[in-house]
């Protein structure tokens, strides 16, 4: 039998509505007819004790959340009055007065956090006296990145806000960046002014996250730099003895430390570069 196309009709789907899909297939098994009326008496009861559940959990969530962020504050408050008091006792830290054409809001809190810490240290302090420095400070470190700009000033005196940029952008490459070599971290702090000073900053402020972070994969983040701008440090300490060993050699300045990373990290070629380039 020959078929045309064109004589075809094509019907459109017939649509059909729950009842009728059980009737079709002939389903009246005690089970099916329980859940047909489970669907119908319980349907909305069961979708608002769901939204209920919901808003309760979400309550309870939220008060959770305030919880920790609550502890968290407590935490990094602790964190920095020991921290301060551990510098205070290292190298005798004084605050000096910030310039007054220094208008950057985070040094500008900076500094008063500094002050108010400083204030809570002192053993003499009465209750009242303490809560009310306490409720000072709870306000100023209740939001976040106050950390660089405190450790800064503890540890240079003065600073000012493309230093403080600088030093935020570092921080962020040390933590984002787990393949670059000692070597290159060095050329990227070469030509900073006090430049292990500002090492020091950046291992405080990764220490200090480290020392009140709670995530797993954030902690294993902030470790592996804090190895690395040790290890940098560490190879900074060695800056005296290597000009001393430039000027007895009469090599250029600034050329020993860095071969001597490159030797390290086994760049043997670039090395190999260097020492023909040398006066030896």
């Amino acid at each position: 039998m020959d078929i045309k196309i064109n004589e075809i009709k094509i019907m459109p789907p017939t649509e059909f509505t729950p009842d009728q899909l059980i009737e079709e297939k002939e389903i009246n098994s005690p089970s099916m007819l329980a859940l047909q009326e489970l669907q119908e008496t319980t349907g909305t009861a069961l979708y608002e004790t769901m939204e209920e559940i919901g808003m309760a959990l979400s309550g309870k969530l939220r008060e959770k959340y305030k919880l920790i962020d609550a502890e968290k504050l407590e935490r990094r408050q602790q964190a920095l009055l020991r921290l301060l008091k551990q510098i205070q006792e290292d190298n005798g830290a004084t605050l000096r007065p910030l310039a007054e054409e220094n208008s950057d809001p985070n040094l500008q809190n900076a500094y008063q956090i500094i002050s108010l810490a400083m204030a809570l240290t002192d053993s003499g302090l009465s209750k009242k006296k303490k809560r009310a420095l306490q409720a000072q400070l709870d306000t100023l470190t209740a939001e976040e990145g106050w950390e660089l700009a405190v450790f800064s000033l503890m540890e240079l005196g003065e600073v000012d806000t493309a230093t403080l940029a600088s030093l935020k952008r570092f921080m962020q490459q040390a933590i984002d960046n787990d393949e670059m070599p000692l070597s290159q971290w060095f050329r990227r702090v070469a030509d900073w002014p006090d430049r292990c000073e500002r090492v020091r900053i950046l291992l405080r402020a990764i220490a200090f996250e480290l020392s009140i972070c709670i995530e797993p994969s954030q902690q294993s983040r902030l470790a592996a730099a804090l190895v690395r701008l040790r290890r940098l440090l560490l190879f900074l300490g060695l800056e005296k003895e290597c000009q001393r060993e430039e000027l007895i050699c009469q090599l250029p300045p600034n050329t020993l430390l860095t071969l001597l990373l490159d030797i390290i990290c086994e760049r043997w070629l670039s090395v190999i570069g260097c020492l023909t380039d040398l006066p030896l």
